[in-house]
């Protein structure tokens, strides 16, 4: 296996880097990533109104007058609505891994695939030591830029704050807790630093953590978020 691995970076090191090259690597990914974001999106919307007008049917099956059962639906539906998109992580979680595993079938003729799990140094003690250090000092140098850009903002009548409460806000729900804790960032390691990565790698190792991480900032759609996560793709990647 390890040998098959190392013939195929030997091919990829040897594919020659043009500008068209480059423009139909960074269009198959980025194309990939909007599929990946778009079917989680669309998964998630749905998952949610399904368990919505599942606990409402739940809440009404006693209901018979049909005048009244129209006049409650409508404030349990928003109410159940309110409550999943707040506290439930089961759509998301459903949602994620479905959408990796859609783009997984999607990429099934990359070479990526064979490569996601590859690693070229193992991690080591000293090296996740290191690496916790980093993000810990990384956290520090956020928190003084936000200041800065909340200071900016405050000038010009604008705020940050709600982006900020948005990026730092806690979940009280196991299933949220479990979606944010654990099958977010371990899919998004696999999307970010898996498959963005080894599409991109053949037009450097620089490059290629570069712009996964760039993505990986932007797929926040949180300004504070984003470049925290920029950063982090670059440690990571």
């Amino acid at each position: 296996m390890e040998v098959i691995l190392m013939q195929e970076s030997l091919t990829m090191e040897n594919v020659p880097v043009t500008r068209h090259s480059v423009k139909k690597d960074g269009n198959h990914t980025g194309f990939s990533l909007v599929f990946y974001a778009v079917m989680q999106f669309i998964l998630t919307i749905f998952w949610t109104l399904g368990e919505a007008f599942g606990r409402v049917a739940v809440q009404l099956q006693d209901v018979t007058d049909e005048a009244e059962m129209q006049t409650r639906f409508a404030e349990l539906f928003g109410e159940a609505l309110s409550d999943i998109i707040a506290n439930s992580g089961t759509g998301m979680i459903a949602a994620t891994c479905i959408a990796l595993f859609l783009l997984f079938i999607k990429l099934r003729k990359d070479e990526c695939r064979t490569r996601i799990m590859h690693s070229e140094k193992p991690m080591t003690l000293k090296a996740f030591l290191g690496i916790l250090c980093v993000f810990m000092g990384a956290q520090l140098v956020f928190n003084g830029v936000y200041a800065v850009l909340e200071a900016g903002l405050n000038c010009i009548g604008l705020t940050a704050e709600a982006a900020m409460e948005t990026a730092s806000g806690g979940h009280d729900s196991l299933s949220m807790i479990i979606y944010v804790g654990i099958v977010a960032p371990i899919v998004e390691e696999l999307v970010y630093r898996g498959f963005a990565l080894r599409l991109l790698e053949r037009h450097g190792k620089m490059a290629a953590v570069v712009a996964s991480s760039i993505l990986f900032g932007v797929m926040h759609a949180n300004l504070p978020q984003s470049m925290f996560a920029c950063g982090i793709g670059l440690v990571l990647g």
